[in-house]
Parts: C-alpha cells; structure tokens; sequence
C-alpha cells in the first residue's frame, strides 16, 4: 500500500511538473507560430517549442517529482532525453496527424498532442530514467 501512494504522489506531482512544462512548451509554440516561417513549418516549430519543456522538466522532475538528491550521471541524462526524444516523436505524429489529416488547427492540434504524450513520458521516464535503486 505505501508503495502505491508514493506512486500516486509521483504521477500527481509529475502531472503538476507536466503542467509547468506544458505552459512553457505551448507559450514558445504559440509565439513562434505566429511568425510566417513558423506558421509554414509548425512541426519545426513544435521541436523548439518542445524542447524547452524539456529542459524545464529535467531539472522539476528531478528535484520535486521524483525528489533525487544525489547527482545524475551521464547515462542516466541521455536516458532522460532518448526518453524525450521518443515522447517528441509521438506528439509531433499527433500533431501531424491532427492538423494535416484531421483539419484541426495548429493549436487544437498541439494540445492533442500534449495528451498523447503524456502516458509514453511518465512510464518511460518512471521506468527507465527515475527508476528507485
């Protein structure tokens, strides 16, 4: 039963982080897409946007989500971006899908994306990345 509600609190204080990330994410994405360049090439766009959530999510999910205090080594940051990379990848399919197939606009379409992401991220990272020794 503990173990059920440190996990609990982890998926909680993840989906919090998440949150943060996600407004990070979506507000780059929002203020370049209102550039032509960007406008024409969102998924351009969406690799930036994402990747500052990214940097903003190692260091929350570190420190608050899944409270580690020792350092991170090498191997365990590239896990934590190979993780991202493939998150990344199902959000930028889902936009692509989204927008290019559905006719969703760019920003419905981004959050759709986020949704879709959000299951891979967790479990992945909870897995691979934040694993508890």
């Amino acid at each position: 039963m503990e173990k059920l509600k440190k996990l609990a609190g982890q998926g909680i204080r993840f989906a919090l982080v998440g949150c943060v990330n996600t407004l990070v994410d979506m507000g780059v994405y929002a203020l370049l897409t209102l550039t032509p360049f960007f406008a024409a090439h969102y998924l351009a766009a969406q690799t930036i946007s994402y990747s500052c959530g990214v940097l903003n999510s190692l260091w929350m999910n570190k420190s608050f989500t899944f409270r580690e205090k020792k350092a991170m080594g090498a191997k365990r940051v590239a896990l934590f971006f190979a993780v991202n990379l493939v998150s990344l990848g199902v959000s930028s399919l889902a936009l692509y899908l989204c927008v290019d197939r559905f006719g969703l606009g760019r920003m419905a379409g981004k959050c759709v994306a986020v949704v879709c992401s959000l299951g891979v991220n967790f479990v992945l990272n909870k897995l691979l990345v934040f694993q508890e020794k």
